[in-house]
């Protein structure tokens, strides 16, 4: 091999190496900076990478800025000379406003804005909609009583109205979710599975019933859990219960972090997560956050061995129809046993400046989410406005 050919040796076939080492969090570290300034090879003056942008400055909380780096001879050598990305809270109604006031060139959109940026005659033109895929879901004790008998997690499944809660509380922001992988993702299922747990009050109340919960009777407490303030979307979920099942859930409060240990202890009856996609492929949407593993390891405790055996066999299969009727089936089990209740995919809102250039789809359709991924700045350049 030559000095520009990086080569990957592997065990077993795994098609899904090459979207990996694309993956951001496949970047080079220069082990000689490493050793030399230890955590502080990040700093500005040590940080070394391949990057057609330099860190030149990073005030911690504030922002961080990159100019063009002068030493990189690659293909992508970028236009725009300076970028400065500013830490506030993406779609802030701080962000928005510097936005507005032409302080910064491009932010993203949060639910509050939504109704008032769409109406307004300048910013709608400056809105962009696209599909960001990731999907939001709940998660439960699929071990342990209640969740432990499937009809019960149905019954869950189908007492939420995700149109409802797409429409009324995301004020149309996101698509409602039936199964895990987002539409346009490869191996998407789309709305092939969308019976197994779409809204049907009638047939969530038979299987409560049928689970010996008649009415919601006897129905044990159960805690949800949440970090920070209860949302919106949460209340909603809890209404919906209420009033299909005629179960009352509590909800719970617990620190981000203390959080995070009692998921990966398994200790969290009922809570709501989001898998943001890390490379387009079902690998990472399906394997990684639903793949049994040892307690410690995962964030949710659900079991199914065909399902366990689909996604193994289908990491090493070089067939590209075999591998993807195997995440087809996989990703049926995992719907109609309802490891986990779908609730939306996610679409990404972004304002952008009209001189700001160069954000191209991607072969699968996709804008690039540009607060998570820098490697496509060297597309961008500063034009004349239509």
């Amino acid at each position: 091999m030559d000095d520009l050919t990086f080569q990957i040796m592997t065990e077993k076939p795994s098609p899904f190496i090459p979207y990996l080492a694309a993956f951001q969090g496949s970047s080079p570290v220069p082990a000689w900076q490493v050793e030399k300034y230890g955590r502080r090879w990040t700093d500005a003056g040590n940080c070394v990478s391949n990057s057609s942008y330099l860190l030149v400055d990073w005030r911690a909380g504030d922002r961080i800025t990159f100019e063009l780096n002068p030493g990189y001879s690659g293909p992508n050598k970028g236009s725009v000379e300076r970028m400065v990305e500013i830490f506030t809270v993406p779609g802030s109604a701080q962000a928005v406003l510097a936005y507005e006031n032409n302080e910064i060139d491009r932010t993203s959109v949060t639910v509050e804005d939504i109704d008032r940026i769409r109406r307004d005659p300048v910013l709608g033109k400056q809105l962009y909609t696209f599909p960001y895929f990731a999907t939001t879901y709940l998660i439960m004790q699929t071990q342990q009583e209640p969740f432990n008998d499937v009809r019960v997690r149905r019954a869950f499944a189908h007492a939420i109205d995700r149109e409802a809660l797409c429409r009324v509380v995301h004020r149309g922001m996101h698509q409602p979710a039936y199964s895990m992988l987002p539409s346009g993702f490869s191996a998407s299922a789309g709305d092939k599975y969308k019976s197994a747990q779409v809204y049907n009050p009638s047939r969530a109340r038979r299987l409560l019933q049928e689970a010996g919960y008649p009415e919601g009777r006897g129905f044990p407490h159960v805690e949800f859990f949440i970090s920070g303030k209860t949302s919106r979307e949460v209340q909603a979920i809890q209404n919906m219960i209420k009033q299909v099942l005629n179960v009352e859930i509590e909800i719970g409060t617990l620190e981000s972090r203390a959080l995070g240990e009692r998921m990966y202890n398994y200790e969290v009856p009922m809570t709501l997560l989001s898998w943001w996609f890390d490379y387009p492929d079902p690998h990472n949407m399906l394997t990684a956050p639903w793949r049994s593993r040892p307690k410690g390891f995962g964030r949710q405790d659900w079991i199914h061995p065909a399902f366990n055996d689909y996604v193994d066999r289908a990491a090493h299969e070089l067939d590209p129809e075999r591998r993807l009727a195997m995440y087809d089936q996989a990703e049926r089990i995992l719907s109609e046993e309802v490891g986990g209740i779908f609730l939306y995919h996610r679409y990404a809102f972004d304002l952008r400046k009209p001189w700001l250039k160069g954000i191209k789809k991607d072969r699968m359709g996709f804008y690039p989410y540009l607060e998570h991924n820098s490697n496509v700045w060297f597309d961008l350049y500063i034009g004349a406005t239509d």
